[in-house]
């Protein structure tokens, strides 16, 4: 499971299940449906920090492409 934050409460309620991908270089993506790169203010190329916790993955941008 990903959890992301997000400014609206209802988005909260939303569960994605994402595969991972991998490029032919051998770098390994996720790709995010749009609603929730529009509605976090994410952009292809950010940068995020990826923290586990016990059961999931949190995800924060730390800064733009």
């Amino acid at each position: 499971m990903i959890y992301w934050g997000s400014s609206d409460p209802l988005f909260y309620a939303m569960k994605y299940t994402l595969q991972v991908q991998e490029t032919d270089d051998g770098e390994l993506f996720l790709e995010f449906p749009d609603d929730v790169m529009e509605s976090l203010g994410w952009h292809e190329g950010d940068v995020l920090e990826w923290t586990y916790a016990s059961d999931h993955l949190i995800l924060k941008k730390t800064h733009d492409h």
